[in-house]
């Protein structure tokens, strides 16, 4: 935002050292990040008035004029611009004055006449690249006077960063309000007097849609002068605020929003069908924006319409078929307050970023319409000769954001604060800031201003208290902690022991937004119900992740596209769903890997990663809670996201806790991937309790180790397989290990053959080999009848 700070002195008396007026308004909480003197023109640079302005003979494109500058004399001076005319009052360089691309003024002969000065365009005096023509000055600027004085160049632009939430300081009242609240220096803001009507002329107003528009105000203005043309101090502090002048009309309208803060738009009164109605948008209609965009509008889309058709979107742009011309002589003003929301949600989806939405969206004073309609009626009818008509108003007040008195407690502002403020400085500071203050025993009942919208709870208050206040005159206290003993239970594993792991496996950790595109997540879970964002930071972060693989995967693409060839991610973080109309949050970790399973080195050849590689991962993670021997994994083959062929559901204790397989080739498509990436996802709250270890006394007595060979159907598991030799194998089997898989000859195609070490021993006594033949007879019956399985020959 760019404050003049000559216009904030007709506002207020802030202090003349820019500098500590700057840091009371970033002590404030108003950042000013810079401040920029505005450029002055040479002194000798004079306001002077065109006489006579005669066309040169065979110079048909020169023209001698003669020209008053303020001096006995006038001056015979060469102009080929094509807009000079007699009666004109410009900028006149005088010999000895200092343009910057034109250099040093000097009398010379143009076209056999002698040329003693130079009328000046804005774009050689560095006011703006405009070089149509020469500058045109009001008509009753003082001839002589100095441009830097009749311009008032003599001035300093503060660029102040607001934060969202203060879209009450988006204009000249706005900071001075905030100057007279820092300082105790009054108001003194323009006096707007009421223009009574001279007509009868109005509009009748429909507000179909009054929870997104609770008031509309509107004003007939006809007889406007065509050729009025905006005065000097109105263009030129639009320029300095960045906003080209366009004509009269919408040069008032960008000066009220610039000063008051509140958005305005004019019609033109000749092109609306009998009356205003703001609605939404039906299936198909479409508008031509005034930056002639042909744009079709969502429907649900809020509008300004007539009774026929879209003439604007609301809050964001108006149409071209209404736009204000040069000639018009009849226009409608409108000023309306708009829920920031619905202003802000459609602005985006349609890429459109225009003054009026910055201000709508981070909220305008309900109560200000009526205001800004009468101060663009005071200038249009001082500038332009028009002739207002009644005010019309269309209002639902119970939609219009409340202002209820809010509780500030003497217990809460002192503990925020630190310290205990006298009680008239609280109050003296609530009423500089236009708050109702009423004194309820110890504690304040306070109703803030309309236009602070965002004062809504207690803490608000203590805030305001202490920007008032200064921030800088508040003691500082070291916060008070206890330490208390935070004892961890044991089976507890701490997020970090798996990100260590994850990190000493070459894995680097990434953290991505849990917002997705919407588009994507459906291609991930096509199955799962997303939590929609009502208002998204862009148009591809519109729902919140379901899973992380979305995040991982664009992150992984990103650092495939800048030569990253190995690449190793996992992310810890929240995926959310729906789930019977509720919102289901879950921590997971989450990983991606892609390229050579081994880092380069000399003596070895770069295989590329597949699926027993990312298992490997999977397990050690599992093993940190000695989990890996209890978990299960079997084909998940449903999975959207992942192969049919290449993919596992993990489960423990009969339930899934997570996912792990190779990326689904549509997927890959997607992205631009022509490389196998393999994904996993874990419920992190279900791995994150361990098996507390327990003692046991090693055995004394020694070990015996039987190889056990079953052929089984190829549908079966080795994991199955090892289950049943568990459960058959009594208390004397201590380790199972599968320590060959073999498919060949002698073997059935259909069919494989697994071969197990069995270890077993007793704590007691030695076994002997009739009692381990009995427990190998116990296990392959087992198999053979639970899993169809025969001991192979």
């Amino acid at each position: 935002m760019i404050i003049s700070f000559q216009w904030l002195c007709e506002w207020v008396s802030p202090p003349s050292d820019i500098p500590r007026l700057c840091d009371l308004l970033t002590m404030a909480g108003l950042e000013v990040s810079s401040t920029d003197s505005v450029p002055l023109v040479s002194h000798r640079v004079v306001v002077g008035e065109v006489m006579t302005a005669e066309v040169i003979p065979d110079h048909p494109g020169l023209h001698v004029c003669r020209v008053d500058t303020g001096h006995a004399r006038t001056r015979t001076i060469v102009c080929g611009a094509d807009n000079v005319y007699a009666g004109m009052r410009t900028a006149v360089a005088l010999p000895g004055a200092t343009l910057g691309k034109t250099g040093r003024v000097k009398q010379r002969m143009v076209a056999g006449s002698a040329s003693n000065g130079m009328l000046c365009s804005s774009e050689e005096l560095g006011l703006d690249d405009n070089a149509s023509g020469i500058l045109w000055l009001d008509d009753d600027a003082v001839v002589g006077r100095s441009l830097n004085s009749h311009l008032g160049l003599d001035d300093v632009l503060l660029d102040i960063e607001l934060t969202p939430n203060r879209g009450d300081c988006l204009s000249i009242a706005g900071i001075a309000r905030e100057v007279s609240a820092l300082t105790g220096v009054p108001l003194t803001p323009p006096i707007v007097p009421a223009t009574r009507a001279r007509h009868r002329q109005s509009i009748p107003i429909v507000l179909e849609n009054p929870e997104d528009c609770p008031r509309w105000v509107g004003r007939v203005l006809t007889g406007l002068n065509p050729t009025a043309r905006s005065p000097d101090f109105i263009r030129e502090r639009l320029r300095r605020c960045g906003i080209r002048s366009i004509g009269l009309v919408v040069d008032v309208t960008n000066y009220v929003m610039l000063e008051y803060g509140q958005p305005m738009h004019a019609f033109r009164l000749d092109r609306i069908d009998r009356g205003i109605r703001v609605r939404r948008t039906q299936p198909g209609e479409s508008l031509t924006l005034l930056d002639h965009q042909r744009v079709t509008l969502a429907p649900g889309t809020l509008v300004i319409a007539d009774e026929t058709q879209v003439i604007a979107i609301a809050g964001v742009m108006g149409g071209l078929n209404t736009a204000v011309s040069k000639s018009t002589q009849q226009v409608l003003l409108e000023a309306a307050y708009f829920r920031p929301s619905a202003i802000a949600q459609r602005a985006r989806q349609m890429g459109l970023q225009t003054d009026a939405v910055y201000r709508f969206e981070r909220g305008v004073d309900p109560d200000l319409q009526k205001q800004a309609i009468s101060r663009a009626t005071e200038l249009l009818t001082l500038f332009a000769g028009a002739q207002p008509g009644p005010v019309c108003e269309a209002v639902v007040r119970k939609d219009l954001p409340s202002r209820r008195r809010i509780t500030l407690r003497r217990k809460r502002l002192d503990r925020i604060l630190g310290t205990r403020l006298a009680a008239r400085l609280v109050k003296r500071g609530l009423e500089r800031l236009q708050m109702d203050v009423r004194v309820s025993g110890s504690d304040w009942l306070v109703r803030p201003p309309s236009y602070r919208l965002d004062v809504s709870y207690e803490h608000d208050l203590i805030e305001e208290v202490a920007r008032v206040n200064n921030f800088e005159t508040l003691p500082t206290h070291l916060p008070r902690t206890q330490a208390l003993r935070d004892i961890t239970p044991e089976k507890n594993i701490p997020d970090t022991v798996l990100e260590d792991l994850l990190v000493a496996r070459g894995y680097q950790e990434v953290i991505t937004y849990s917002f997705v595109d919407s588009r994507a997540q459906k291609l991930f879970s096509p199955e799962s119900i997303p939590i929609t964002l009502r208002n998204p930071i862009a148009e591809n972060m519109d729902v919140m992740r379901t899973s992380l693989w979305p995040g991982l995967l664009e992150t992984l693409v990103r650092n495939l596209r800048r030569q990253e060839h190995r690449i190793r991610l996992f992310e810890l973080g929240r995926v959310f769903s729906l789930q019977r109309g509720k919102s289901i949050e879950r921590s997971c970790i989450g990983g991606a890997i892609l390229g050579p399973a081994d880092a380069n080195q000399w003596d070895g050849t770069r295989a590329g990663v597949d699926f027993f590689d990312l298992k490997g991962d999977v397990e050690a993670l599992l093993s940190c809670g000695g989990l890996d021997n209890a978990s299960r994994w079997r084909s998940a083959g449903n999975v959207a996201a992942l192969h049919p062929g290449e993919s596992a559901e993990i489960g423990l204790h009969n339930e899934p806790i997570g996912l792990a397989g190779k990326l689904h080739p549509d997927l890959a498509g997607y992205y631009g991937l022509d490389q196998p990436v393999y994904l996993f996802e874990l419920d992190l709250e279900r791995i994150l309790t361990r098996k507390i270890p327990q003692y046991e006394s090693v055995s004394r007595f020694p070990a015996l180790r039987r190889d056990l060979s079953v052929v089984v159907s190829g549908e079966i598991t080795a994991s199955q397989v090892a289950r049943e030799i568990q459960t058959a194998g009594g208390g004397y089997l201590s380790r199972i290990t599968l320590f060959d898989v073999y498919r060949g000859k002698g073997i059935e195609s259909t069919e494989k053959s697994l071969s197990f070490a069995l270890t077993l021993q007793s704590t007691s006594r030695n076994l002997t080999d009739g009692e381990i033949d009995r427990q190998i007879d116990k296990i392959v019956d087992a198999i053979r009848e639970n899993l169809g399985g025969t001991l192979r020959s």
